[in-house]
């Protein structure tokens, strides 16, 4: 049996309590303590600007194979990758066909999940790739409430989109 993994994921190189000079010294500080804390694989994002719903696009940031080249020097036991986040069908997954590490989605329809999925498949094929290498991740909030109306008053705040209790 496989033993379970648990990642620490970087979305961002900006802290509050860091000036930009320090955002490096930092990155290695979280992975280290992700490291000693066990978690098994640290990734960062592959973005030159900040996406917008994680911070500001003029947000300082360093470019994240560089990021993980360095981390592999300041780390002993983790595994290092890139996210390409998102499912854009005509550049986010031929990007992530070529460079990504993980894909990471947000919940949709299995319908679509599929198609991504294939269209991924294919993308791969094109760049030379199994698309077997490439790991996906699906973020989906977890609420967790004490019972069943707690549950749908928290739930009540979304659009639905299919969740339920």
């Amino acid at each position: 049996m496989q033993k379970p993994w648990f990642s620490f994921h970087l979305p961002s190189y900006t802290f509050p309590d860091a000036p930009p000079g320090k955002m490096f010294e930092r990155t290695v500080e979280q992975a280290r303590t992700a490291e000693a804390c066990g978690f098994s694989q640290v990734t960062v994002m592959d973005h030159l600007y900040q996406i917008p719903n994680v911070g500001e696009v003029d947000e300082p940031m360093l470019e994240g194979y560089s990021v993980v080249s360095a981390l592999a020097r300041e780390t002993r036991t983790g595994r290092l990758g890139t996210w390409v986040g998102g499912g854009g069908e005509q550049r986010t997954l031929r990007i992530a066909a070529k460079h990504a590490d993980i894909t990471h989605w947000f919940p949709l329809p299995m319908s679509d999940l599929q198609r991504k999925t294939d269209l991924l498949a294919s993308y791969c094929e094109e760049s030379g790739r199994e698309a077997s290498t490439i790991e996906r991740a699906l973020g989906s909030p977890v609420i967790v409430t004490r019972n069943t109306a707690e549950a749908d008053a928290q739930l009540a705040r979304f659009p639905r989109n299919g969740a339920s209790t």
